[in-house]
């Protein structure tokens, strides 16, 4: 079933007047199958941050926490891979003694993480604020950097609105886009807790090096990657369709 319900999907990709894609890997894809390129409009994957940018405003001045605060957002679940967050926090531990770990968000895999966050010596530097919707982005401007060591990727332009870094695994492709190696974070498809404690460990020893990351992040996410840029590539879309 599933195999005639590919080739029914890739006819009607094939055959339609324009494609609006998420990503630059979705456009590749839709490339490999044939579609011409001026039928294809690419606006990276986002949510609408004019809220998120309000809250931040109206907070006024926003101090940062003291030491070297890691940030995960997102569903609790088996997928995130937060157990390997957890163990590189804690190998971190080892040697960073002002290093806290803040897991936000709720899930039905919660109860099982906070159990194997128990487990760590270091587990006094692990804290779970559960779901957090008002003031998010006023609560990521305090932390570091957001680290997303699994599935998942719109927490990403939450990062981004807070000027954070941000560390990723491969998720739905719309990281490749939102995140550049050495600009404004780091995106890797083979996640591992060595990955992650190399580069948190550079975060920590180059502290001139988030600030600037975390500038990047909020550039790319109020120029090139905006909600108002996302929303004229659909305009052009529909455009396109309707000429």
């Amino acid at each position: 079933i599933s195999s005639i319900v590919h080739r029914w999907a890739e006819y009607m990709e094939r055959h339609s007047n324009a494609i609006f894609a998420y990503s630059s890997q979705a456009e590749d894809y839709f490339i490999s199958i044939g579609v011409k390129p001026e039928r294809i409009f690419k606006a990276i994957n986002v949510i609408n941050t004019g809220s998120k940018f309000k809250s931040i405003e109206e907070a006024g001045v926003i101090e940062k926490e003291g030491g070297f605060n890691v940030v995960f957002v997102g569903a609790i679940a088996q997928t995130k891979r937060l157990e390997m967050l957890v163990d590189a926090f804690s190998e971190l531990s080892k040697t960073i003694m002002d290093i806290k770990l803040h897991i936000i968000g709720d899930g039905g895999y919660l109860d099982t993480l906070t159990e194997y966050a128990s487990k760590s010596a270091y587990n006094q530097n692990i804290v779970f604020h559960g779901r957090v919707v008002d003031g998010l982005n006023v609560m990521l401007k305090r932390y570091t950097v957001l680290v997303l060591p699994g599935l998942g990727g719109l927490a990403i332009v939450d990062g981004m609105v807070s000027s954070l870094p941000i560390i990723a695994g491969r998720a739905d492709g719309t990281e490749l886009d939102l995140i550049e190696n050495g600009t404004n974070g780091f995106v890797t498809d083979t996640m591992t807790k060595e990955y992650l404690v190399d580069k948190l460990l550079y975060l920590y020893q180059n502290p001139e090096e988030v600030d600037r990351m975390g500038k990047e992040s909020y550039s790319r996410i109020t120029g090139p990657f905006s909600f108002e840029h996302y929303m004229s590539i659909f305009s052009d879309c529909l455009k396109y369709v309707m000429s």
